[in-house]
């Protein structure tokens, strides 16, 4: 049987492996980090550059580019009414989650105003094909928000209850 002592130097061993085994992890991790800190910092400084010579041309004729903006922007704000914007489908915030999912069911209500219900795999094609979201379904996606619905079905198919 060993004596304590062994089984103390057993314990500490096995405890330095495991902190060793970490530390090369965090290690790796660090440098997974710094890369992707490279990166960003790249792609920023790039945009910063893009933008300089857009303002460039447009600081050539600034009554122009003034008249141009307005007109834009009221174009802009017709064509597109008060459709909600997803400016980044690979990180949509909780708000933005939760007037998207109000903006689809209120959508699927006016276009289908006898039905009660609205099924998730429709949330979630609308999801790819309007926004250009990848999911892989629509009750991971809006997990958080549908607490706020009432929902029915079961695995299989599943449905978010429409308010009349």
């Amino acid at each position: 049987m060993p004596s304590k002592k062994q089984l103390d130097s057993a314990a500490q061993l096995k405890a330095i492996s495991k902190a060793l085994m970490r530390e090369r992890q965090i290690e790796n991790w660090q440098k997974e980090l710094k890369d992707k800190i490279a990166t960003l910092e790249s792609q920023y400084a790039s945009s910063e550059r893009q933008l300089e010579e857009q303002q460039a041309v447009l600081g050539i004729d600034p009554a122009l580019t003034t008249v141009a903006r307005e007109m834009l922007s009221e174009a802009l704000e017709k064509q597109s009414g008060d459709d909600f914007q997803i400016y980044n489908p690979n990180y949509v915030t909780s708000d933005d989650k939760e007037k998207l999912l109000a903006n689809i069911l209120s959508d699927f209500k006016a276009e289908n105003s006898d039905l009660n219900k609205m099924p998730f795999g429709m949330i979630k094609a609308i999801l790819k094909s309007r926004y250009k979201i990848e999911t892989p379904s629509a009750g991971l996606f809006f997990r958080n928000q549908l607490k706020n619905y009432e929902t029915t079905g079961g695995n299989k198919s599943k449905f978010v209850c429409l308010k009349k």
